[in-house]
C-alpha cells in the first residue's frame, strides 16, 4: 500500500508540499541550501498535495494525488489514441496504460510525481486542441488551453521537451486530415493554429512567469552532475536493465509491429516519428542522438522521462496490435496479452523492492526531535549517509541545512563549483563530491553550520581533519552527532534569488487556478463571510453519469435519514437543451444541503444568510436543474456528512419518467416519489417563486 512512499523522489515532493502547506504565498524556503526559491520548480502537484494534506496528512495526500494522475492517464491515453485508431483499439490502449512498465517504474522507483502528473494533462488537452484546429470549436479551445496550461504548471521538463513530442505529431495529423477533407480551408487552419500557439504560449508565460524569471536570471550553469540514465546501456548493462528493460517490459516484443505499421500507414507516420525520437533520446548515452538534440540540457535532464513519453506514444500501436490479435486468435490472444501486461507491471513494481531507491530504511524522528530542542535549531546542519531521507528530516525539523536534493535551486558557490549532487551522498560522486563537502565544512562559520549527523563512518576521517568533534549518539548509537566550536548562530542569507512580492502571488495563485479551470468544474466556492454565517456541514461537487435511455436504472432517489423537513428556498441553473427535444431525456437533479449541528468550514455552493439551526426549520443551500446534454453527464451538488445525531444532506434525482418504470428496484427500497408535471413555474426566477417545503421522503407542499 505504501510502496510509492519508498520511491526516490517521494520525500522531495512531500518536502515541497510541506512548505506550501505552511507558507502558501512565500516560495522562499530557508530549509535547504541556506535558503532557495521554490519558483524554480513548477508548483501544481505539490500544491495539490499540500491542500489534500490538510485532511489526510502529507503521506496519504501524496499517494492520493499520484493515484489521481494514474486515473487521468487512462482517460488521456484513450482520448489521445482515438485520434489515431478506432475506439476499440483506443480502449485496449487505455487498458494497457494501467499495466505500463514505465508508469510503474516512475511511481514505485523514481517517484517522479510531476512527470506522471503533467503527461496525462497533455494527453487530455491534445484532442481538444485538434478539434479546434480542424473545426474551430471554441469550447474545445478553452478546454484544451486550460489543460495545457495546467500541465505546464505541473512540470517544466514536460513543457519544454515532452510537449513537442506529443503536439507536433497531432499538428501533422491535423494537416493530413485537412488536406484529405474537401470542405476544409488550409488558410483558416493555419490562422487557427497560430492563434492557438499564441494563446497557449501567453497563458503559460503568465502562469509560470516567476519560473521564467528565475530561469533567465539564474540559468543552470553549475558543473554537470553525472546520472546513470545518461550512460551507455550496452557498456553498463545494469543501468540498461534499470532504464530500458524494466520500463518497456513486454512492449519490446511489439517494436517490429510499431515500425512496420507506422511506416506503412501515412496517417500513423507522425506518431511513429514522435515515438522514434523519444525512443532514441531515452537511450541516453547509448546513441549520440540525445546529446545532439538536447545540447547542454543533456547534462541536466534525466533520460527515464523520455522513455516514459516513448511508451505513451507507442500505446496507440499497442491497442491496434491487441485488436488484431484478439480478432484473429480470440481467447488465446486475450490470455497471452493479459500475461504479458501483468508481468510487465509486476516486474516494474517488484523492481522497487529488488533495487530500492533507499537501501536502508531508518527513522529520522529522533534526529528531528534533537534539532528542535534546546535551541539546536538556531544553527544549520548537514547529514552524511542519509540518502533521500534528508527531505523527510527537513519536513520534521525547524532547523535549516546547507544541503538539499533540488540541484537547480542551489546557489552556494561551494556546491555549484563541483560536479556533485547532495552532500549526504558525497562519496558516490568521487573527488568532486568530497571536494564540495570539504569546502562546506571549512566554511562552517560563514553559514552557521554547527551540526553534522553522520550515519556512514566513511566520513569520520574527513570530519576529524576539518576540526569537528563528536558530541552525541542517536538511534542506538548508529548515528553520531558532530559539532564545531565557536560557530555563530545561522542568519538569513541575502540572496538575489528571493522572489519579490508580486511574483509570490503569481507563483502560488495561478497554479491551482489553472488546474481548477482545466477540470471543467462549475463549482462555486463559499466565501469566508458565508462560511462564518452558515452552519452547513459539507458541500461539494460530485459528478456522475446518468444514461439517457428510459430503461436505465441510473435515476435514483437516495434519502439520508432526516427527522426534519427542508425548505426549498433558492434555485440555480436551467436546462440548456430545448424543452421540446424529445431525443434528449431531461434528468432534473435537486440537491438539498440540510443544516447540521456542527459549525464547520464548507466548500462548494456559496451560501448566504443562512439562519441558525432549528428543529423543523432547516434551509437548503441550493437546488439545481441539470441536463444530460453532453454524454449524459449530470452533477449533484451536495455530499452527506454522517455525524451521529445530525441531519446533513438529502440527495434526490427526479427523472422525467415514472421511477417505478425506470428503476423499480430503487422504488421498492425507498418508496414511490410523488411527482408533478414540469411546468413553466419550475424555471421561474428565484424572486418570483414561493418557498416550497420538501419532506425527507420527497413529497412537497406549499407553505
Amino acid at each position: 500500500m505504501k510502496l510509492p512512499l519508498k520511491s526516490y523522489d517521494t520525500n522531495f515532493h512531500i518536502f515541497f508540499a510541506s512548505h506550501y502547506s505552511h507558507h502558501w504565498f512565500d516560495p522562499w524556503n530557508p530549509k535547504w541550501y541556506a535558503g532557495f526559491s521554490q519558483t524554480t520548480y513548477p508548483p501544481l502537484p505539490q500544491q495539490w498535495v499540500a491542500i489534500v494534506s490538510r485532511l489526510i496528512g502529507l503521506d496519504m495526500a501524496y499517494m492520493l494525488v499520484q493515484f489521481a494522475a494514474i486515473l487521468l492517464l487512462a482517460l488521456g491515453v484513450y482520448r489521445f489514441s482515438k485520434l489515431w485508431v478506432d475506439a476499440r483499439a483506443a480502449g485496449f490502449a487505455a487498458l494497457a496504460s494501467v499495466f505500463l512498465g514505465s508508469e510503474s517504474f516512475l511511481v514505485y522507483s523514481a517517484g517522479q510525481l510531476s512527470t506522471t502528473f503533467a503527461a496525462p494533462l497533455y494527453l487530455n488537452s491534445l484532442p481538444y486542441l485538434y478539434e479546434w484546429m480542424r473545426w474551430r470549436n471554441w469550447r474545445s479551445l478553452l478546454k484544451g488551453a486550460a489543460l495545457a496550461v495546467a500541465a505546464a504548471a505541473a512540470h517544466h521538463a514536460t513543457l519544454l521537451f515532452g510537449s513537442f513530442l506529443f503536439a507536433i505529431p497531432v499538428i501533422a495529423l491535423a494537416i493530413i486530415d485537412v488536406r484529405e477533407s474537401r470542405r476544409a480551408h488550409i488558410g483558416s487552419f493555419v490562422i487557427r493554429t497560430i492563434f492557438l500557439a499564441s494563446l497557449v504560449g501567453a497563458m503559460i508565460a503568465v502562469v509560470l512567469l516567476p519560473f521564467w524569471i528565475a530561469l533567465i536570471n539564474y540559468p543552470v550553469t553549475q558543473t554537470p552532475i553525472p546520472h546513470p540514465s545518461r550512460t551507455n546501456y550496452i557498456l553498463n548493462p545494469q543501468w540498461g536493465v534499470n532504464f530500458f528493460l524494466v520500463p518497456y517490459g513486454a512492449m519490446i516484443l511489439a517494436l517490429p509491429f510499431i515500425f512496420l505499421r507506422g511506416s506503412s500507414n501515412p496517417r500513423l507516420r507522425p506518431l511513429l516519428l514522435g515515438f522514434w525520437v523519444a525512443f532514441l533520446v531515452g537511450l541516453g548515452g547509448t546513441t549520440p542522438v540525445a546529446r545532439l538534440l538536447l545540447g547542454r540540457a543533456f547534462e541536466v535532464l534525466t533520460m527515464e522521462r523520455f522513455t516514459y513519453w516513448a511508451t505513451l506514444l507507442a500505446l496507440p500501436f499497442i491497442g491496434l496490435l491487441a485488436e488484431e490479435l484478439i480478432d484473429r486468435f480470440k481467447w488465446r490472444a486475450v490470455a497471452g496479452l493479459t500475461i504479458a501486461a501483468g508481468l510487465t507491471c509486476a516486474v516494474a513494481v517488484a523492481w522497487a523492492s529488488f533495487r530500492p531507491a533507499d537501501a536502508e530504511d531508518f527513522k529520522v524522528e529522533s534526529i528531528a526531535g534533537w534539532l528542535n530542542r534546546d535551541g539546536h535549531d538556531k544553527y544549520r546542519y548537514v547529514t552524511l549517509g542519509f540518502g533521500n531521507k534528508i527531505a523527510r528530516l527537513a519536513v520534521l525539523t525547524n532547523a535549516s541545512s546547507v544541503d538539499g536534493e533540488w540541484n537547480s535551486g542551489r546557489m552556494l558557490p561551494e556546491l555549484t563549483e563541483h560536479g556533485a549532487g547532495a552532500l549526504t551522498s558525497s562519496k558516490y560522486f568521487g573527488k568532486s563530491g568530497l571536494d564540495a563537502l570539504s569546502a562546506i565544512l571549512q566554511h562552517a562559520d560563514r553559514y552557521g553550520l554547527k551540526w553534522v549527523f553522520m550515519k556512514d563512518p566513511y566520513y569520520e576521517p574527513l570530519l576529524v581533519f576539518s576540526g569537528w568533534r563528536k558530541v552525541d549518539d542517536l538511534e542506538n548509537r548508529t548515528i553520531a552527532v558532530w559539532s564545531k566550536e565557536a560557530v555563530p548562530p545561522a542568519t538569513p542569507i541575502d540572496s538575489p534569488q528571493r522572489p519579490v512580492a508580486w511574483a509570490r502571488i503569481i507563483a502560488h495563485g495561478t497554479g491551482i487556478s489553472a488546474c481548477s479551470v482545466s477540470a471543467g468544474s462549475k463549482t462555486s466556492r463559499a466565501t469566508t463571510k458565508d462560511s462564518e454565517k452558515s452552519t452547513v456541514s459539507h458541500i461539494s461537487m460530485v459528478s456522475s453519469r446518468t444514461p439517457t435511455p428510459r430503461t436505465s436504472t441510473s435515476p435514483t432517489m437516495r434519502a439520508i435519514r432526516s427527522p426534519t423537513g427542508v425548505v426549498f428556498s433558492r434555485a440555480m441553473g436551467q436546462p440548456s437543451t430545448p424543452r421540446n427535444a424529445s431525443a434528449r431525456t431531461f434528468a432534473r437533479i435537486r440537491a438539498f444541503a440540510v443544516m447540521s449541528h456542527q459549525r464547520l468550514l464548507m466548500r462548494g455552493i456559496s451560501v448566504s444568510s443562512v439562519p441558525a439551526t432549528k428543529a423543523r426549520a432547516a434551509h437548503p443551500t441550493s437546488a439545481a436543474v441539470a441536463s444530460p446534454r453532453s454524454r449524459a453527464s449530470t452533477r449533484s451538488m451536495a455530499r452527506p456528512r454522517r455525524i451521529a445525531g445530525s441531519t446533513t444532506a438529502v440527495f434526490m434525482t427526479m427523472p422525467a419518467t415514472d421511477p417505478s418504470a425506470s428503476c423499480p428496484a430503487t422504488c421498492r427500497k425507498y418508496g414511490r416519489i410523488s411527482h408533478r408535471k414540469r411546468t413553466a413555474r419550475s424555471f421561474l426566477p428565484v424572486t418570483s417563486r414561493r418557498p416550497t417545503r420538501v419532506s425527507a421522503t420527497g413529497t412537497r407542499s406549499d407553505r
